[in-house]
């Protein structure tokens, strides 16, 4: 999974893996040419991450038409 995030710095993108043996914390780096080290997320953050699409969209409601005098 690659995912962009929004900091005070400027854009930053990040690569999540797969999890760590059993655990539910995940492998991610940082992808740059002078960079090759490898972290682990833990399982709150990952949880938060880590989710379906539809989890990150909130369904609005309707707009109701006004009534007609």
């Amino acid at each position: 999974m690659v995912i962009d995030v929004q900091t005070r710095d400027g854009k930053r993108t990040v690569q999540i893996g797969r999890t760590e043996g059993e655990s539910k914390r995940y492998y991610a780096r940082v992808p740059a040419k002078d960079r090759s080290d490898v972290f682990v997320i833990s399982e709150a953050d990952g949880a938060r991450i880590v989710r379906d699409l539809s989890a990150f969209t909130e369904k609005l409601p309707k707009p109701s038409l006004p009534e007609k005098p």
